[in-house]
This record gives structure tokens, sequence and C-alpha cells, in this order.
């Protein structure tokens, strides 16, 4: 691609069109970064399968290195990925399109905890805006789950680890939205779709 075409394409201002890309606006909004060339995603070694998945569907290179922490770093990036999917969500034309990027923000900030509480439960919380000037994925995370009658209790104090913390409101909140969102997926991150399945059983 012409690096002017692919230029226009990132600064379009546009809405995802197809399920796939809503999901991928909603996993940019989570852990996408905007570069002076690209908008790219890199995700850890849990990540791998899924970014694997995305770079094929998308026809993108996929990469895979070692940090300077010795950590594995999966990264997927295109050109043409429109910029303001890290920085907004326009309105969608129907409520799949909307549940797909749930799901994606979901699996970027979303923990289904690896332990149950005292009811043999797991718990179920969004982790968001890492920073302050990211505060707006928190205030859509709570406008949509309302939208689909999801209930939420917000922690708005910023914790040590700069996050502000969405609980749902109760286990039967926390199985409606994981049914909404992952029947079926759209694209599977495998350990917080396991953990969805056993919560949704």
């Amino acid at each position: 691609m012409i690096r002017g075409e692919a230029k226009a394409l990132r600064e379009e201002v546009r809405a995802p069109s197809t399920l796939q890309e809503a999901y991928l606006n909603g996993l940019i909004m989570a852990d996408g970064h905007v570069g002076p060339y690209s908008t790219y995603l890199r995700m850890g070694p849990l990540a791998e399968s899924l970014l694997r998945d995305l770079a094929v569907h998308f026809g993108i290179e996929f990469k895979q290195y070692n940090s300077n922490q010795g950590r594995v770093q999966n990264t997927i990036y295109s050109s043409s990925w429109p910029q303001c999917w890290k920085t907004s969500a326009l309105e969608v034309a129907s409520p799949e399109l909307e549940l797909a990027r749930l799901q994606g923000l979901f699996d970027g900030d979303g923990c289904i905890t690896s332990y149950l509480n005292r009811k043999g439960k797991r718990y179920i919380q969004m982790y968001q805006a890492r920073s302050l000037s990211e505060g707006w994925i928190g205030d859509y995370f709570v406008e949509t789950c309302h939208k689909f009658g999801i209930g939420l209790r917000v922690k708005p104090a910023v914790g040590k680890d700069n996050t502000v913390k969405h609980h749902l409101a109760s286990q039967q909140d926390a199985v409606r939205m994981l049914r909404l969102i992952y029947r079926p997926p759209v694209f599977v991150l495998p350990q917080k779709y396991s953990r969805a399945l056993e919560v949704m059983a």
C-alpha cells in the first residue's frame, strides 16, 4: 500500500463495520498503541494464538520477540487501522457490533480471577483507565453494560496500580455479560475464554 493511501486510512474517522473490526476496536482501546506510521497491538505469551488469528484474518504480519526484560512479546500492526479506534468508541450500526467491541475490550482489560470466592464462584472485574486520561474507556464500559442490562459496582478511586476497577454487581450480571459477549466469541483468548465457559456452565 502506498504511504499516502495508508495515511488517509489511518486518519479516517469511521466506526467498525464488521464483527472482526468491532472486536479489534475494543482490543485496541484496551491494549493498542498509535505510532508514527502504524497502529499496533503488543501482548504477552497468553495472547499469542489470538494475535496470530487476528494477523491471519486481517492479512498482516505477526511478530514475536523477547523484550529487554526477557519477556516474550507478540505484536501485530497495520498502517491502515484508523487511529480513532484507540481514542474513541464511535456509534456502531447494530447491537451485535457493540457486543463484539465489548468482547475485545474485556479480552484486553477484563479479569476473570483464578481463585474462587466463598460461594465457589470466580470473581469477575474490569480493570480500566491505566491513566486518568483514559477514563472515557471506563465510562464506555459502564454505559455499554447498562445498555444491555448488566449491573456494575464502580470503584472510582485510582489504586496503587493507577487503575479504576469496575465490578460486576452480581454473579448473575457476570454470567449475563459473558453469555452476551462469548456466545459465540468473535475471536478467542484461550485462558480467559476457558474461564468464561466455567462461569457460564
